[in-house]
């Protein structure tokens, strides 16, 4: 049975870091805010007990405060999951809110796992989120070209169902697609706009147009930014 694993964008947070023209946070602030709020989500998870039905681990104050200090702190939790940390991979579900990336996936015939679509060499117990950092994020521009061909071809071809398949797809590569998204928007493709809206948890509105986002991307890039590495501030002296 085929699955679409989710994610609900979460707008940076200001007050906690900034990513500098390199993407590089620098801000010890940010990752003791972090360990703090990673500390209180493991107290309430070992308070109210460890479960097969992970859900309920998502739907506490203590979780969404973790979300809610968006994409800065991205790398810290990418490199949390990739510890031996035991529990730290459901934060996976936190990268997943804050990118608003969707996979596909079917399950594996012995039950171990999921087959993604996206990455089909993953093997069973492999995280798909630290594949996702290290490598598929940087194909995105590949993807995002390929998926607006498919769609325009079945455009032209009057196939709006699978057009529409491929437009979900084109929102499901997540926020790490905006650059892209904005480029074409610029080049007067506004048929990605309802996406741009989508993407930004309409910060931009569905019925703007390109010169508008345009203005808007000029300002707002840098908040939607996904940084590189997090790295304390360097002594005054």
């Amino acid at each position: 049975m085929r699955v679409l694993l989710a994610a609900l964008v979460v707008s940076f947070v200001g007050g906690v870091a900034l990513a500098g023209p390199s993407g590089v946070v620098r801000d010890e602030e940010l990752r003791t805010t972090f360990e703090e709020r990673y500390g209180a989500w493991r107290e309430w998870m070992a308070k109210y007990g460890y479960s097969s039905n992970s859900t309920k681990f998502f739907e506490c104050d203590e979780f969404r405060n973790i979300v809610n200090m968006g994409l800065p702190v991205l790398p810290l939790i990418v490199e949390k999951i990739g510890g031996e940390e035991q529990g730290a991979r459901w934060l996976g579900e936190a990268v997943r809110r804050i990118t608003k990336v969707k996979f596909r996936a079917e399950r594996r015939e012995d039950g171990r796992g999921y087959v993604f679509e996206e990455f089909p060499g993953l093997k069973p117990g492999e995280n798909v989120w630290l594949r996702w950092w290290k490598e598929g994020r940087r194909r995105t521009p590949q993807r995002f070209e390929k998926l607006c061909k498919e769609w325009k071809e079945l455009r032209a071809q009057g196939k709006e169902e699978e057009a529409w398949e491929k437009y979900q797809r084109i929102r499901d590569l997540g926020i790490v697609a905006l650059p892209c998204i904005m480029e074409k928007v610029e080049a007067d493709e506004g048929w990605l706009i309802p996406a741009l809206s989508y993407l930004t948890d309409n910060a931009v509105k569905p019925y703007a147009g390109p010169d508008e986002c345009a203005a808007w991307w000029k300002q707002n890039r840098g908040n939607w930014t996904i940084p590189e590495e997090v790295t304390p501030e360097p002594e005054r002296k």
